[in-house]
């Protein structure tokens, strides 16, 4: 046990987590099938080329099932379960990709800006310009757009974070950006549960030192994707707050 934890700790995981999941699923018998399965992604490859050129590490922990041949795998981080199989067992008519080619945005009506995979916001005030940059939060994103107007130092952000979420987990990510803004004693507002774009969010507020504001908000699709969307402004350009929460569409 003292092995796997020296192993892996850097992943977060200790050998009181080991013996937690071993102890919940199948009891000591079970130690012999226990495994962790550590992914180096280093993109997410669709028709041979690259579309998000990024690495991260994606942690699993649970059980090989020798009468099944399949690993019955659990990420810790999102409490997500997946099932892996061999190669040889895989049908790959049973895949269905992410569509990550941009939206007609068009179709939603003029002004506009996002895509099919984030969702799309109507920037009806104000002079935008698409941006490289993304947020500071240690995220791992499938997909992040970002535009900023540089008038009013104003910026929105639309992402998916990479990996499937349980619902349940917007709301407690919210509390955990809550949380970390108010370590670097910063005003917090409470978290809110809203309705964005026709989904369950959860929305929270943070003013920096100069009195800007971070607005966040979370939320996870049908598809049990995690969006995470960002407005980052001064109180003279409360605007871009209210276009992302009045005019956010994701469909």
């Amino acid at each position: 046990m003292d092995i796997i934890e020296s192993r892996y700790s850097k992943y977060g995981i200790t050998a009181n987590d080991i013996l937690d999941e071993i102890d919940n699923e199948r009891g000591i018998d079970g130690v012999a099938q226990f495994m962790v399965l550590v992914l180096h992604n280093d993109g997410l490859w669709i028709n041979g080329e690259n579309t998000v050129d990024v690495k991260w590490d994606t942690v699993y922990m649970g059980y090989y099932d020798a009468d099944r041949n399949v690993m019955d795998l659990r990420n810790p981080e999102n409490n997500t379960e997946y099932t892996f199989i061999p190669y040889s067992n895989f049908d790959e008519s049973s895949i269905v990709m992410p569509d990550l080619n941009p939206t007609d945005t068009n179709a939603f009506g003029e002004d506009y800006w996002g895509d099919n995979v984030v969702g799309v916001v109507k920037l009806y005030e104000g002079d935008w310009t698409e941006s490289d940059e993304t947020d500071a939060m240690d995220y791992s994103y499938l997909e992040v757009l970002q535009t900023y107007n540089a008038d009013t130092e104003t910026r929105i952000q639309l992402s998916v974070i990479s990996g499937e979420y349980d619902p349940s987990l917007a709301g407690e990510m919210a509390e955990e950006f809550q949380v970390a803004m108010e370590e670097f004693d910063y005003y917090v507002s409470e978290v809110e549960e809203i309705s964005l774009g026709g989904y369950t969010a959860y929305e929270v507020s943070a003013q920096y030192d100069d009195g800007k504001y971070l607005t966040v908000w979370y939320f996870v699709d049908g598809d049990l994707a995690m969006h995470y969307i960002t407005a980052e402004y001064y109180e003279s350009d409360i605007a871009a707050y209210e276009m992302v929460r009045d005019t956010y569409i994701f469909e």
